[in-house]
């Protein structure tokens, strides 16, 4: 909750501040993928030393990365997509992995490190299906596009 908090206080100070847009007007000439996967860096980052990983991101990276990457060009619900795959693989790996723990509290016989072992495949399918999401937009935007 504190930490949610702090971030909430350091964020309206950041936007009070214009920082958002300074820091899209700065990135805007580099290369487009490297922002994105910065961004996905900094989810995990985030997901491996905070407890309160969603919101944390979403006070904290999610409004200094979103104004970049809408100013690169790149559709804002693709980005909204790729972010909650993100926070999805930050919220199953080591050494916080939110959803592990709370699985090891219902099942209280079974040690945290099996449960580990047994999310690995998951971990991994999670990521390819990350990668193929960045590098394929086309396939995250299929149904939103039939939608309009």
């Amino acid at each position: 909750m504190l930490l949610t908090l702090t971030a909430f206080v350091a964020l309206f100070v950041i936007v009070f501040l214009g920082l958002p847009i300074a820091f899209a007007m700065g990135l805007v000439g580099a290369v487009g993928y490297a922002i994105v996967i910065n961004s996905k860096v900094a989810v995990a980052m985030i997901g491996q030393i905070a407890y309160d990983t969603v919101v944390t991101y979403e006070f904290s990276v999610l409004p200094l990365f979103y104004p970049v990457v809408t100013k690169l060009g790149y559709d804002p619900i693709w980005f909204g997509i790729v972010v909650v795959v993100a926070i999805e693989i930050s919220l199953i790996t080591p050494p916080i992995g939110l959803n592990v723990y709370m699985l090891k509290s219902i099942i209280p016989d079974v040690r945290a490190t099996t449960i580990f072992r047994g999310v690995a495949p998951f971990i991994a399918a999670d990521v390819v299906r990350l990668a193929v999401f960045v590098l394929a937009p086309a396939i995250v935007l299929f149904l939103p596009r039939l939608l309009t």
